[in-house]
């Protein structure tokens, strides 16, 4: 017969006295609770930043796409046509992909910067996209793609005004 009196219970022949079994039970369900306590403390922080970078990233790639949609229909309308769904198909990951990249630059500052970031843009995605010919196709239509750009600039700005660093 073993006795643990620091810690407050028995041991008789390898086993807890039912006496000092329900304190010992008593005694780990005072510390998980506490740990609980603690993790669930942390967690509506954690979850706030992972739930509010999420919706910041689905905007984002909701505008880009929508935008790479429009450019790629007024390029196509300018020649009578309507896009075709593998230009599509390349368009709208990359133009997702340069949004996304760039919504970092454009994360708590003016929307002027926007504009200029618009600007730029058509001409890393043609640099992105299959790139002799994309950046050839940005310059040939470059009137479409530059205001493009730009309002895909400045409308990723104004949903961006209210994050922070989160």
């Amino acid at each position: 017969m073993r006795h643990c009196t620091e810690r407050g219970f028995r041991i008789t022949d390898g086993r807890l006295s039912s006496v000092h079994r329900d304190g010992f039970i008593e005694r780990i369900r005072s510390i998980v609770t506490a740990a609980a306590r603690s993790v669930a403390q942390l967690c509506p922080l954690a979850a706030s930043i992972i739930m509010s970078t999420s919706v910041r990233m689905l905007i984002v790639a909701v505008i880009a796409s929508v935008m790479a949609v429009v450019g790629m229909e007024l390029i196509a309308l300018r020649d009578g046509n309507h896009t075709n769904l593998g230009t599509l198909k390349i368009v709208i990951p990359i133009s997702i992909f340069v949004w996304l990249v760039l919504s970092l630059v454009l994360r708590q500052r003016p929307v002027l910067l926007g504009i200029y970031v618009g600007f730029l843009s058509p001409f890393l995605g043609g640099i992105l996209a299959i790139p002799p010919y994309g950046l050839i196709m940005v310059l040939t239509n470059l009137a479409i793609c530059i205001g493009v750009g730009i309002v895909t600039g400045v409308l990723v700005a104004l949903a961006l005004r209210g994050w922070g660093d989160a």
